[in-house]
């Protein structure tokens, strides 16, 4: 007769059979190998293992290559005369100079243009939105990837004016007297927010900057109290200082010996920087009640040039000729020094590679100083913006606008 086993009894078995049979086995397969052959596995393992390592060269390649020419992908002249600025935008270039602005796409098709006249066009741009502005003028014109959303005439004169990610546009305007900040939304109509800055008492702004999210300003201010020069860094807050005079959630005041301050702008909407003649300050902003703090990253060298992007501060420093490039990132850690052996007309960030041109010669290097490009183009480059990464290029040189490809 059978011995009855109940299932729970079998299962117990079955467990201690597969142990005791797999007690030798130093490792069992997963289970998309289970049935194949051993010559087969061997097979499989190493081409997977080859395709690691072809990857890795590749990556290593793109990495450290070094690009000595270029390919031209499209060409087309310039629609605008005495076209000033170059810059990427809305998966193209946008175009700018004196009598309008034109974007095209990056197959080198035309999207839209803006007439105007301008004496001394700015352009900025943030996110999705591009803004125009006459310095010294009483002009602005805001556009998207669509083309002109809004336009706006100012009562005085525009001296300094920036644009969110999400189209609000703060613009500082001047009379004999006085400095008033004006908010502008994405259709040009004025908001119902302004600020009056008597140039006598608060003194004359160097520089301005928004936050992403458009709900923060930056100004920097020079003044002169007791005979004795100041800088004062001012943080006005339209979410959590409604109840306070002019909107002021907190204000910074350096001595002029100190520290001269003309240049602020936001990385991010919790990070701001503020960079003096020769030291850099971070700000960390409280999410929840808008309030800076500041650390302060201190600089020996004479600070030449300052540009950013999202994720890093780059200053490149200058002491008796001898130029070093220092790489912040947003919490005002040292990430890269690298020494640079001439002073060029532009920089940008791309990535974690630098774009920098002047004159007919461009360089491309990356944070350790690495050079990927070192090249004198036939012309006089007019501008130059990053199309994809760093090895396509919107080019401007001559009388032409082009994409071209390096390799």
């Amino acid at each position: 007769m059978a011995e009855y086993r109940t299932p729970r009894e079998k299962s117990k078995e079955n467990l201690r059979r597969q142990i005791i049979e797999g007690k030798n086995r130093s490792f069992s397969l997963p289970a998309v190998f289970t049935g194949v052959r051993r010559p087969a596995l061997i097979v499989i393992l190493s081409l997977a293992a080859a395709a690691l390592l072809i990857a890795g060269c590749i990556y290593l390649f793109r990495r450290n290559r070094v690009y000595t020419t270029y390919d031209v992908v499209w060409s087309t002249g310039d629609r605008h005369s005495r076209t000033t600025d170059y810059q990427a935008f809305a998966n193209g270039v946008a175009a700018a100079g004196r009598d309008g602005i034109t974007c095209y796409n990056h197959s080198g098709e035309l999207l839209w243009t803006v007439p105007y006249t301008m004496e001394k066009p700015v352009m900025v741009s943030s996110g999705r939105y591009l803004l125009l502005y006459d310095r010294q003028g009483q002009s602005m014109k805001i556009c998207d990837e669509n083309g002109l959303t809004g336009e706006v005439i100012t009562s005085y004169p525009v001296t300094k004016a920036c644009i969110s990610q999400a189209g609000v546009v703060a613009a500082v305007l001047e009379d004999a007297r006085n400095c008033y900040i004006c908010y502008y939304d994405r259709n040009g109509r004025q908001l119902d927010i302004e600020i009056t800055a008597p140039m006598s008492v608060s003194g004359y702004p160097l520089d301005i900057a928004i936050s992403p999210d458009g709900q923060q300003l930056a100004v920097s201010y020079y003044y002169v109290e007791s005979g004795s020069g100041r800088c004062r860094l001012d943080f006005y807050d339209f979410k959590n200082a409604k109840e306070r005079e002019n909107r002021i959630i907190a204000e910074f005041t350096y001595d002029e010996q100190q520290e001269f301050i003309p240049y602020v702008a936001y990385l991010t909407n919790g990070c701001a920087v503020a960079v003096g003649d020769r030291t850099v300050r971070f700000f960390e902003i409280d999410s929840s009640t808008g309030i800076p703090s500041e650390k302060q990253t201190a600089v020996s060298d004479s600070i030449a040039v300052v540009f950013h992007d999202e994720k890093h501060l780059c200053v490149l420093t200058d002491e008796h000729g001898r130029q070093n490039l220092l790489v912040y990132d947003r919490d005002g850690a040292q990430k890269a020094a690298a020494v640079q052996d001439s002073v060029f007309g532009s920089y940008a960030l791309v990535g974690e590679q630098i774009l920098m041109y002047g004159s007919a010669r461009c360089r491309i290097a990356d944070f350790s100083g690495r050079i990927r490009l070192d090249m004198d183009f036939e012309n006089p480059i007019r501008g130059i913006a990053a199309a994809n990464g760093i090895r396509s290029l919107y080019l401007a040189s001559g009388d032409q606008l082009q994409l071209i490809t390096l390799k």
